[in-house]
This record gives C-alpha cells, sequence and structure tokens, in this order.
C-alpha cells in the first residue's frame, strides 16, 4: 500500500512517490532486482476505506493514481511494455 490513508496526506503525492521510490532503492540494496521492482509493482491504498467520507476516501484514491502515473512513468523510462 503506497498512499497510507490513516495519516495526513497533503495535496500532492510527491512525497508519496519519494517514499515508494526510498522503499525500492532499501529493496535495490538488499538485493532486489530495480527493473523487477518497477516492472512488477501495484499500487494500492495501505489500507481499506472503510470508514472514512467520500471526499476523503476520493482524495486518497486520487493520490494512488497519481502515484501509480510516476511508476508508470518510470516504466516506461526503462522501456518496460505495460499491459498483458
Amino acid at each position: 500500500g503506497a498512499v497510507p490513508p490513516d495519516r495526513p496526506l497533503g495535496e500532492s503525492a510527491e512525497i508519496l512517490w519519494r517514499r515508494l521510490v526510498a522503499e525500492w532503492d532499501d529493496l535495490a540494496d538488499g538485493g532486489c532486482e530495480p527493473r523487477r521492482l518497477v516492472e512488477h509493482a501495484l499500487i494500492t491504498p495501505a489500507c481499506g476505506l472503510v470508514g472514512m467520507g467520500v471526499t476523503q476516501a476520493a482524495h486518497v484514491v486520487d493520490l494512488t493514481g497519481h502515484v501509480a502515473q510516476r511508476v508508470e512513468a518510470r516504466a516506461l523510462e526503462l522501456g518496460l511494455t505495460l499491459g498483458a
């Protein structure tokens, strides 16, 4: 889950993107292939949206989409083919 809905998120997905990249960097330092991390990424909220108001849930979904777009851009930079 790249978007933690249990804390203040702000308006931009930038910090979420930086957190994800930092996690990938840690995994790569531990021996994971960075290209495969991007290739197999599935971006979701960290937990369910139950109990949230519609506006808050929509914001979480919106930020999740923005992070996913950054992952897609990174994949394209790496020359990966997206989709099945």
